[in-house]
C-alpha cells in the first residue's frame, strides 16, 4: 500500500450516526471507560449503580450543545468528532459520572476523566490496588453492592467540559483541512439539546437500562414513576 493511500484511509472519517446499511445509530454520553469485571462481579456492579443513581432525586433533562469539536481517546488511537456539551440542568452528568466513577472505583478500575484518588472514602488514595493496565483483582460482590452508600454525588469536582457526544471518528489526527471543514458547518450548534432520561449498563452483550424515572421507595425498593 502506498503511503498517500494509508494516510488517505487513516484520515477518512466514520459515521456514527447511521451504519453502512443506513439505520440510525444510538447515540450516548459516555460515563465510564471499558472495564474488566469478573463474573461474580457483574450483577452486584449493576444493582449497586441501579440503586446509587435511584437515590439522587434526579429527573430527566435537557443538555445544551456547545459546539463541534475534534477530541482523541484515551489511548490515542482514535480520533472522534463530538458535539462537545455545556453543563448540565441539576449538575446532572457530573453527577451520574460520580456514581459511575465511585461503583468502578471501588472494584480497583480507573475511573473516567479523572484518576482514582478522587474515590476515596478518607481523602487518601485506596489501598485497593488495580492490576496491570486497569484490570482489577478479585474482590468480592459485597463490596460492589454497598460501597455507594458511604457518600453523596460530589458537586465540587466539576467536568462539564469533558462530556461529549460521538458522532464520527477516524483513525488518525484530523488534518487542518479537515478541521476547517468541520468548523464550516454552518450549523447553529447553541440551538440543539440533548435529552438525558436513561442510564444504560452494557455488561457482556446484556445491557440494563435505568431510567432516570426510577426512585427507591421508604422500604428501600426500586419503584418506577
Amino acid at each position: 500500500m502506498s503511503t498517500n493511500a494509508q494516510t488517505s484511509q487513516e484520515h477518512q472519517v466514520h459515521s456514527l450516526l447511521r451504519s453502512e446499511l443506513g439505520a440510525e445509530l444510538p447515540l450516548h454520553i459516555s460515563l465510564s471507560r471499558p472495564i474488566v469485571l469478573l463474573a461474580h462481579q457483574r450483577q452486584p456492579f449493576v444493582d449497586t449503580l441501579t440503586r446509587a443513581i435511584s437515590k439522587t432525586g434526579l429527573s430527566p433533562f435537557e443538555v445544551a450543545v456547545r459546539g463541534l469539536e475534534w477530541v482523541a481517546n484515551y489511548e490515542k488511537t482514535r480520533w472522534f468528532l463530538v458535539l462537545k456539551l455545556e453543563r448540565a440542568p441539576q449538575n446532572g452528568l457530573n453527577k451520574l459520572l460520580h456514581l459511575s466513577n465511585q461503583t468502578v472505583a471501588d472494584l480497583g478500575q480507573p475511573p473516567l476523566y479523572t484518576d482514582l484518588a478522587q474515590y476515596s472514602a478518607d481523602g487518601q488514595t485506596r489501598k485497593r490496588q488495580a492490576g496491570h493496565r486497569g484490570r482489577s483483582k478479585e474482590t468480592t460482590g459485597a463490596v460492589a453492592s454497598s460501597s455507594l452508600s458511604r457518600s453523596e454525588p460530589s458537586t465540587d469536582l466539576d467536568l462539564s467540559s469533558s462530556f461529549h457526544v460521538s458522532i464520527g471518528w477516524t483513525l488518525g489526527a484530523p488534518t487542518q483541512g479537515l478541521r476547517e471543514r468541520s468548523n464550516a458547518t454552518g450549523i447553529e450548534f447553541q440551538t440543539l439539546t440533548v435529552d438525558v432520561n436513561t442510564v444504560k449498563v452494557k455488561v457482556g452483550n446484556g445491557i440494563t437500562a435505568i431510567s432516570l424515572a426510577t426512585k427507591i421507595d421508604s422500604s428501600n425498593k426500586i419503584i418506577e414513576k
